[in-house]
């Protein structure tokens, strides 16, 4: 639990942008942007924004270009720069703050002390699963010597990715369900410890759609309270263990990531009644919630699938919307691309 000694970095002024605390969260360990106004050799703290913050935005139908306080917490939990360091640690640790600014005299921002890592879970309690069974036909001719999640994305393939940045949150157990070429994954990634984690592979005999793989999973006598599931195919910045935090404290059964997608119509649009002309809309655009592939599973739900039997991870969750389980949604606000075509491949390697 250190000091963050570049502080100041992850200072910005009240008048900017929620798009602007976005690049601040996500460059920064401490992932926090601390609002503040300037005035002459003093920097006054106004609020701080987290990811969650953000989310709740998005969720509220926020647009990302509005000024921070619209988001921001305008009443952030503050300590003086008196205390020790033990003392800053306990009220972190009671509290289940992430973040601790430090301020003087009237609330000047001297500081800021943080937790590296999410108290309430660790990634040992999570099994991560990645599913990476599919044929990738959209991706030819790429994919006819390799799966696609081999395919390489800025110099390694897609899936290796993932693997790193969910190491990087702590997630140390990964199970990869497989069945097109599954030998490509096996020689290179071997049993994991190369690249200082452990995998499993499961191999399905027949294509068991977006969950029924899961079905395949022998989780007797291993503790784990649930399970990520990802599809191979994506290249995104996701706070994976920010997500099992949601998952938990909100008690649900299941949580998917979701994904704004905006559609803007090239043309005017007319608005009628009948034959009669209302009104004009100058290309309107349309938002809708997009699926993003990227799920955590309470371990009970795995017991909505029947073992060895096709079944896609929608249903899954109707299924569970049909028993009156708890199923939420964690919405995205970080580079997210499902990589499909050849043009997607394209863009995000910069070509």
């Amino acid at each position: 639990m250190p000091f963050d000694n570049n502080w100041s970095n992850l200072c910005l002024h009240v008048d900017s942008s929620i798009t602007d605390a976005i690049k601040i969260i996500e460059e920064s360990d401490s992932k926090v942007c601390l609002v503040v106004s300037e005035s002459e050799n003093s920097i006054e703290l106004r609020g701080t924004i987290t990811d969650g913050d953000i989310r709740r935005g998005i969720l509220d139908g926020i647009s990302m270009s509005s000024e921070c306080p619209k988001i921001m917490n305008s009443s952030p939990f503050t300590v003086g720069d008196e205390l020790s360091i033990a003392d800053l640690e306990n009220l972190l640790v009671k509290h289940q703050f992430r973040h601790l600014p430090i301020v003087s005299n009237r609330n000047q921002l001297s500081g800021l002390f943080y937790s590296e890592v999410a108290t309430l879970n660790s990634g040992e309690d999570t099994l991560f699963v990645i599913m990476a069974g599919g044929f990738g036909t959209r991706l030819k001719p790429f994919t006819d010597k390799i799966p696609k999640p081999m395919v390489e994305v800025r110099g390694k393939p897609m899936i290796q990715h993932i693997i790193e940045r969910a190491k990087a949150s702590g997630f140390y157990h990964f199970a990869l369900i497989l069945h097109h070429l599954p030998e490509s994954f096996t020689s290179y990634f071997g049993d994991g410890s190369d690249f200082g984690v452990s995998i499993e592979y499961i191999i399905e005999e027949t294509p068991l759609g977006t969950v029924g793989g899961l079905s395949l999973l022998d989780l007797k006598n291993r503790d784990f309270s649930s399970v990520l599931v990802t599809n191979g195919d994506l290249v995104s910045h996701v706070d994976y263990r920010d997500m099992v935090q949601s998952h938990l404290k909100q008690n649900a059964f299941a949580t998917m990531a979701i994904k704004q997608h905006r559609l803007t119509n090239e043309f005017g649009t007319v608005d009628t009644s009948g034959n009669l002309i209302t009104g004009f809309t100058e290309k309107p655009t349309v938002v809708s919630n997009i699926n993003a592939g990227i799920y955590v599973l309470s371990t009970p739900a795995l017991g909505l699938l029947e073992r060895g039997k096709k079944k896609n991870m929608p249903d899954l969750f109707l299924d569970a919307v049909s028993l009156g389980r708890r199923t939420t949604a964690y919405y995205l606000y970080e580079e997210w691309s499902d990589v499909g075509r050849e043009s997607d491949l394209n863009q995000i390697n910069g070509k």
